[in-house]
């Protein structure tokens, strides 16, 4: 069994930080920008056939390989273009200001229990 070195692109080719980022780069872009986001997503596949095929020339994966990565990149392009807009396939408005950013947002009155388990008074909890 070969194992990785740091640095190498068993290493470096993580999966979950693309899809991370590119969920990112999605969600960030308003739908009112439209240009922009279909250039942006055009830049993913003009990158992603670069890639493929230097990865090939290079003889660093197999054609197989590289249909494989094509296939998996594919669906998860799709998965990404659904998270991102998924607030739009609801009934409800997408309204970020409507998220509590602060603790004392989230602040709840838990009532205090005396000795027997029977509420005393209020205080101030955290969830």
């Amino acid at each position: 069994m070969k194992l990785a070195k740091k640095g190498s692109d068993e290493v470096a080719s993580f999966l979950y930080h693309h899809i991370v980022n590119q969920l990112i780069i999605e969600r960030g872009i308003s739908s009112d920008f439209f240009a922009l986001k279909v250039t942006v997503q055009g830049s993913y596949i003009i990158w992603a056939i670069y890639v493929s095929t230097s990865r090939i020339k290079d003889n660093k994966n197999h054609p197989v390989d590289t249909l494989a990565g094509f296939l998996l990149g594919t669906f998860m392009a799709l998965v990404t273009d659904y998270v991102s807009n998924y607030q739009d396939y609801q009934d409800i408005p997408y309204d970020p200001t409507a998220l509590p950013l602060n603790l004392r947002d989230w602040e709840v009155e838990a009532p205090t229990l005396d000795d027997r388990g029977n509420p005393m008074g209020t205080e101030i909890s955290y969830l």
